[in-house]
């Protein structure tokens, strides 16, 4: 693909040079960096961490809820909840979409790795999984509002501290909530599928494409989505070989991108902001594209 000479800050590399990259920006807290957890500051002592702590399952324990159609609100359908089981904090809550015809199953990996990292996260069905999404990113915003006032969870998130994440019409979810509602903390949109390409919000948003994609091709979506947003701080991570149906999988880069910029933004927590500044390498074996609009 070619380069977004505005933007593009990630270049190919020989794989010499690539691997020290990648060592360097995926072990977090090797120079000391001021994290906070719920506004307060993260101590030193919890700011030596591991590569794991990003592409793992995270140190908190946590639990599933499964809410019936029948218990949420008309707004949309059923709705499950992961959320860690310490009430040591209040955590920040991310309301997740599915895309076009797929169950809220399908992103059950990321709701799971997200609490194990301490969020509580709630995969919700819209009321039609024929949703476009605009109507996807009603949903997502109507369910953040339900976790923080009604939901089983309610008395465990932060209202001050939520964000969105969808895939496919999801993703298109996520840019159209980012532009409804400035106060969320961060959106992740993955393989993003929606025809508006215009979006006009300061939300931190990180676009995942798939290089292989062929439903939503990112340089007919993902690319000119990233390159049109308005926000100043945002990213662009395509997966090298990546289609648009496996969705659930976590490997390494897609998992680290998740974690970080919901840690980092969300939580507050710079420890994670290597993962994203400088970003991981572009070597056409993992990572394909990098852009962003680093530093932030």
């Amino acid at each position: 693909m070619g380069l977004d000479l505005g933007s593009r800050l990630g270049v190919r590399m020989r794989a010499g040079s690539a691997l020290a990259l990648l060592t360097v920006s995926l072990t977090v807290g090797t120079v000391p960096a001021q994290g906070r957890e719920n506004g307060a500051p993260v101590p030193q002592s919890a700011q030596s961490t591991s590569r794991n702590s990003a592409v793992g399952e995270g140190p908190f324990a946590y639990t599933r809820i499964e809410v019936r159609d029948a218990d949420t609100p008309a707004g949309f359908g059923g709705v499950t909840i992961w959320y860690p089981t310490s009430t040591a904090t209040l955590r920040g809550g991310i309301a997740m979409s599915p895309g076009f015809l797929a169950p809220r199953s399908n992103v059950d990996p990321y709701g799971q790795l997200l609490a194990s990292h301490g969020f509580v996260v709630a995969a919700v069905d819209p009321n039609s999984r024929f949703a476009d999404p605009a109507e996807r990113g009603r949903v997502l915003l109507a369910t953040l509002d339900w976790l923080v006032s009604a939901s089983p969870a309610r008395s465990r998130v932060d209202p001050a501290r939520l964000a969105v994440f969808g895939h496919s019409m999801g993703g298109g979810g996520v840019m159209e909530a980012s532009t409804r509602r400035p106060t969320l903390k961060a959106g992740i949109a993955f393989e993003p599928y929606n025809d508006t390409k215009g979006f006009d919000t300061q939300v931190p948003v990180a676009v995942i494409g798939g290089e292989k994609d062929t439903v939503a091709p990112p340089n007919r979506y993902a690319i000119p989505i990233y390159q049109r947003l308005t926000s100043q701080t945002k990213v662009y991570l395509e997966i090298a070989g990546r289609d648009h149906s496996v969705v659930g999988e976590k490997n390494g880069a897609i998992s680290a991108a998740l974690v970080a910029w919901m840690k980092l933004w969300v939580d507050g927590d710079r420890r994670y902001a290597p993962l994203i500044c400088p970003g991981p390498p572009v070597d056409d074996v993992t990572v394909s594209d990098y852009r962003s609009t680093c530093p932030f």
